[in-house]
């Protein structure tokens, strides 16, 4: 009885000098190996389909991936725009910096306004025109009588 091949390797096997060749077995075996061929081949035919529909799918994403992308293009616009204000308001701190020396000189000012107030105050109480005029009428109107009175 002809011996049973497992192996590929065994395919290779005979020189063709005996008188029996095992040519059945070795086509039997080959038949059996396309058989599972043919499974594998099968399974990779239906994973290749799976594939496919998952690549037509991405195919969807991917289209609307121009208008995200167009999108955040314009709000990249919008971000320059807002940048460039900001540089506008760089500006504003210097002006701050500004108006705040210029709150200094306010103060010291106020300050030198509460002296004029005090000076102020002071002028408020001297004599006018019409006090000194009475006053010299008074002081004459004394020494025209004191010249009546005096022996």
């Amino acid at each position: 009885m002809a011996q049973k091949l497992t192996r590929v390797d065994s395919l290779k096997s005979g020189g063709g000098g005996a008188k029996f060749d095992p040519m059945e077995q070795r086509v039997a075996f080959l038949e059996k190996s396309f058989e599972k061929m043919d499974g594998k081949l099968a399974l990779l035919a239906s994973d290749v389909s799976f594939l496919k529909q998952d690549v037509s799918s991405l195919k969807g994403d991917f289209s609307s991936l121009k208008e995200d992308t167009a999108y955040l293009k314009g709000r990249m616009e919008d971000i320059s725009y807002i940048k460039g204000r900001m540089e506008d308001f760089s500006s504003l701190k210097e002006d701050t910096a500004y108006l705040k020396g210029r709150m200094e000189d306010i103060s010291y000012i106020k300050a030198k306004m509460d002296d004029l107030s005090y000076l102020k105050g002071k002028v408020d109480t001297l004599p006018t025109t019409l006090h000194l005029l009475g006053f010299v009428m008074a002081v004459l109107a004394m020494a025209g009588l004191a010249k009546y009175f005096t022996p």
